[in-house]
Order: C-alpha cells, then sequence, then structure tokens
C-alpha cells in the first residue's frame, strides 16, 4: 500500500509514516508477546522500549523497500509511545520525527521535573534515538499557545543550544503561526498580536541560538514602541517573571485564560500590568 501510494504521488522526496493521536493499541495476547530482538534476546510486554520496539520493527521493513525501490527518506513520527527509543537499530532512510510532548514549557529538555506528567528526560531519549536513528529532526510545539504572552524564547534558547551541540540540525513547528487555518481559534496568523515579542525573537534564535535572548527582546520592544517602549519592556519582563518563576507547570495545550488567571490575577498583578499598559498608551507617538 505504502508503495502504492508513493508511486501515484511523484516528485516526493520522503514523506511521513507514523501514529496517530493515540495510546490506544491492541491488547490481545498476540500482540503482548515478547519481542525477539536481532541479538537474540527477548523484549517483554512490560519493557518500556515494548510497545515502540514493535511498532519500528513492523515499519522497518516497509521503509527498507521504500529506500531499495524509491531511494525516498521516510520520516516516522517519534510520538506518544514511540517516542521511547526502541531496542532496534533502525534503517539509515528513516529520520525520527521527535516530538518532544508532553513536556514543562517553562523547562528545557535537559530540565524536566521526574514528577507528574513533565517527568521525561527528552535530552535523554534525543541522545537514545541519535544511537539507534541516522536521521533525527525535532517537531517542536512553541507555537501552540500562542494566544497567551509567555517567554518561551528562553527555553527555546537552551533547546537549540542542546540539540546543535547534539548534532541535531532539522527542525519543524506543529503550529506555523503565520499560517490560517480555520481548526484553530483563535488562528494561528492572530497570535502576533500577544506573542510577537516571543515568535520574533525564536526565528532569530533559529539563525543563531547562541544570541542574547534579552539583547534580542530590547531591539524587538525599543524597534516596535519606539516613544512608548520603556514601559511595555517593563510589562513584558514582568510578564515574563511571572509566567517562569510561578511553580505551576506548563504544557502545549495552556490557554490564554489559564495563563491570565494563574500568573496575573492570582498573583495579585493584574493591576500593574493595566497601569503599565496606560503608561505605555500616553508615551506612544501616534
Amino acid at each position: 500500500n505504502v508503495l502504492a501510494k508513493i508511486a501515484a504521488t511523484p516528485g516526493l522526496s520522503r514523506f511521513v509514516l507514523g501514529i496517530d493521536d493515540t495510546w490506544q493499541t491492541c491488547e490481545c495476547d498476540d500482540c503482548r508477546r515478547p519481542l525477539v530482538l536481532p541479538n537474540g534476546t527477548a523484549l517483554p510486554a512490560s519493557d518500556p522500549a515494548f510497545k515502540s520496539t514493535q511498532w519500528y520493527q513492523f515499519v522497518a521493513p516497509v521503509i527498507d523497500q521504500v529506500y531499495q525501490r524509491l531511494g525516498l527518506q521516510v520520516k516516522v513520527y517519534a510520538y506518544f509511545y514511540t517516542a521511547v527509543p526502541p531496542k532496534i537499530k533502525l534503517p539509515d532512510n528513516l529520520c525520527a520525527l521527535i516530538c518532544p510532548v508532553p513536556k514543562n514549557e517553562k523547562k528545557a529538555m535537559f530540565a524536566q521535573s521526574s514528577q507528574g506528567p513533565f517527568g521525561q528526560d527528552w535530552s535523554r531519549r534525543i541522545l537514545d534515538f541519535k544511537a539507534v536513528a541516522k536521521h533525527n529532526m525535532i517537531r517542536e510545539y512553541y507555537g501552540c499557545t500562542g494566544a497567551a504572552p509567555r517567554a518561551q524564547e528562553y527555553v527555546a534558547a537552551q533547546d537549540l543550544r542542546f540539540l546543535l551541540d547534539s548534532g541535531i540540525t532539522e527542525f519543524t513547528s506543529e503550529v506555523p503561526v503565520d499560517r490560517v487555518d480555520q481548526r484553530f481559534n483563535p488562528m494561528p496568523s492572530a497570535y502576533w498580536d500577544a506573542s510577537a515579542l516571543t515568535f520574533w525573537t525564536i526565528t532569530r534564535l533559529w539563525w543563531n541560538p547562541k544570541q542574547d535572548v534579552d539583547e534580542l527582546r530590547r531591539h524587538f520592544l525599543q524597534r516596535t514602541y519606539r516613544a512608548a517602549a520603556p514601559a511595555m519592556t517593563e510589562y513584558h519582563d514582568l510578564l515574563r517573571d511571572l509566567w517562569l518563576q510561578h511553580p505551576a507547570g506548563a504544557s502545549y495545550m495552556d490557554s490564554n485564560q489559564k495563563f491570565t488567571k494563574t500568573h496575573i490575577i492570582e498573583t495579585g498583578q493584574e493591576q500593574r500590568c493595566r497601569d503599565l499598559l496606560a503608561a505605555a498608551e500616553k508615551l506612544a507617538d501616534h
């Protein structure tokens, strides 16, 4: 089926073969039978890498045939249970599209909590994938909560520095923020209203993640707000500190309402935020 699908779509250089958005898998006795690894050892269903290894064993022969017949690269989502590095070596033309989710969005990949839903050490997983896959990409989720002004550029800088130092040089976004897509409310293209500072800064970091994040922010704020820049800088710095320093974890599914309630209203900073915006409006040269 895969070969027929590719043959009907000429001009491809690579394509994606992956699981859907679910943890559900078959639990019958046959599907939970221990897997025999290439070295002859058995991998029981209780092993954390069982489902992942099972999936990659299933698709590896297909991916090999795609390369032998058509010479194409196949991207496979390392996502949900397939985000666990498998116990087998993967085909050379397989590109693991690593999806670091769930992740505490306030922390870098290598600084995740060991408690609760954010307990995965994504830096370890990424390095373990490099040991079994020749090609690896990162699918990042920074844009998913663009309706809330979360200062993710500080986290993105740490993530990008780690990834480039680890030899990962390809990235793709779950939510490209210039896209007009009716499936989102608000649409990603509206995220610039709340998060232009963050997205512009991250865009600059793609070119060189070793730049000074504070300096990039200052440049954006001065060029954007001009006479009102001092008040807007204080406003955005306050939002940054309220978010990054609050002990509550943050996920890629956070809403702007949750952000506002947890980090502004419940911390007693609503009036301060309003005052800074009012001050900026008075300073602005219209």
